[in-house]
């Protein structure tokens, strides 16, 4: 159930600095304008308005390729690096070798995955990173 009231989403996204905003599950994303190769991000409860965790991804200067909110999961692949898994609950962070940004993915929540298309190959892929399998194309 939504319990949030308008006034205090109005009162959350009237920062003139968030670029965009991703909901999954009761935890709302914000993202804030990039400065300085760094990417201001804060996680919310949208049931209580509480924050959950602020947090800065360095871009060091390259291209974002794939950014996604996945529950508690924030996924970050920038251009000529490894996809970044950053997870609010436990404060890890895990790198993800042989990820390419997909074209297309969708979530499968209840199995607590995702699956990408990127040239015809469909993987599907644990939220924590690791790759189930792999159809050709």
């Amino acid at each position: 159930m939504w319990s949030l009231s308008t006034y205090q989403l109005q009162f959350v996204l009237s920062d003139q600095n968030i670029a965009e905003f991703k909901i999954c599950h009761g935890v709302m994303l914000l993202l804030y304008q990039i400065a300085n190769n760094k990417v201001p991000m804060s996680l919310i409860n949208v049931h209580t308005g509480q924050l959950i965790q602020k947090f800065v991804f360095d871009q060091t200067g390259r291209e974002i390729e794939f950014l996604e909110q996945f529950n508690e999961r924030i996924m970050i692949k920038t251009k000529g690096a490894d996809l970044k898994i950053y997870d609010a609950w436990s404060n890890s962070k895990s790198n993800v070798v042989g990820f390419e940004a997909p074209e297309a993915f969708i979530f499968l929540y209840e199995k607590e995955k995702f699956l990408t298309l990127k040239e015809g190959i469909i993987e599907i892929w644990t939220s924590e990173g690791e790759r189930v399998t792999n159809f050709g194309g």
